[in-house]
């Protein structure tokens, strides 16, 4: 595998195992206090500023917890919310060897001797090695699988990404013609607006690019140099929620059907790059049901 892929794998896994360790030591540590109580939880300032700085509360009564019965083992009881199965070998030595290299961090801390600094570093050099180990395999199983690799979708060869980028062109070129043929831009505005202004030669362009008409609406009865003759808004922004202006929606006045494609001045490559997503749904449901679709009985035609 390649030195740069690796040592980004290697990294990942390495940080996550230090998350992971620090994350469990920090809730051992808060979770009981030296004598094995829970901590006591007092309130901020603000939550009883009326009582003033001077006001003393005893502190919560201590409750011992309640004695298991006669002949069970306390440590064979899982603790609430864990799982009852038993661990693996495989996961026990893991553990182990996790508690070690912490205590060994704890030791080199509180006391910074050579021995105690080496020993250490021997045990994290163990831990970097195995993660080594992980990264390797993680590389080969994603090589024996193309499931996982995502290089399948997006190229990094030089001699893939030419063909990527053909095939993109195509994709692009049939959804414009189709999109030409059945659907029509919705450019709600204002005369008064600056980034209307801004945008319209954008969209100008845009449209005669691709083919696809745009319908122009006006919210304040304003026009812009592209748009001279613009529809005045008749409710519409309204029905769709428009809020903000320059809005752009793309509807497909056969079928009633309408989403948004953006909002604020976009770049024609942002406008390229939504309607391929827009018009060639592939993704998954969640992705899907996040633009919302609107259904209008009544769309203008241009």
């Amino acid at each position: 595998m390649s030195v740069l892929r690796k040592e980004i794998v290697l990294r990942w896994i390495t940080a996550a195992v230090t998350v992971i360790s620090l994350t469990a030591h920090a809730v051992d540590k808060q979770a009981t206090d030296s004598q094995g109580n829970a901590p006591l939880t007092l309130p901020y300032f603000s939550e009883a500023r009326e009582e003033g700085w001077f006001w003393y509360h005893d502190p919560a009564p201590i409750v011992d917890p309640p004695k298991p019965p006669a002949g069970e083992n306390r440590a064979s009881r899982p603790l609430p919310g864990t799982d009852t199965a038993p661990r693996s070998d495989a996961l026990r030595a893991f553990d182990k060897f996790k508690q070690s290299v912490e205590d060994a961090k704890d030791t080199m801390i509180a006391d910074p001797t050579p021995d105690n600094v080496r020993h250490y570093v021997e045990l994290q050099t163990k831990l970097v090695k195995r993660a080594s180990d992980v990264a390797d395999a993680f590389q080969r199983v994603v090589w024996a699988n193309p499931q996982f690799d995502f290089t399948q979708q997006r190229p990094v060869a030089s001699t893939a990404l030419h063909a990527y980028d053909m095939q993109q062109e195509e994709t692009k070129r049939q959804t414009f013609d189709r999109l030409a043929q059945n659907s029509v831009f919705y450019f709600f505005f204002r005369g008064d607006c600056p980034y209307c202004h801004a945008f319209a030669p954008t969209l100008l362009n845009f449209a005669q690019a691709t083919g696809i008409n745009v319908f122009p609406i006006s919210v304040d009865g304003g026009s812009l140099p592209e748009f001279p003759s613009p529809h005045i808004d008749n409710g519409i922004s309204d029905r769709l929620g428009v809020s903000m202006v320059p809005a752009l929606f793309l509807a497909t006045p056969a079928t009633g059907d309408i989403v948004p494609v953006g909002f604020g001045a976009l770049s024609d490559t942002d406008l390229a790059e939504r309607l391929i997503s827009l018009a060639n749904p592939g993704a998954t449901q969640a992705v899907t049901a996040a633009t919302p679709i609107s259904r209008l009985g009544d769309l203008p035609s241009p």
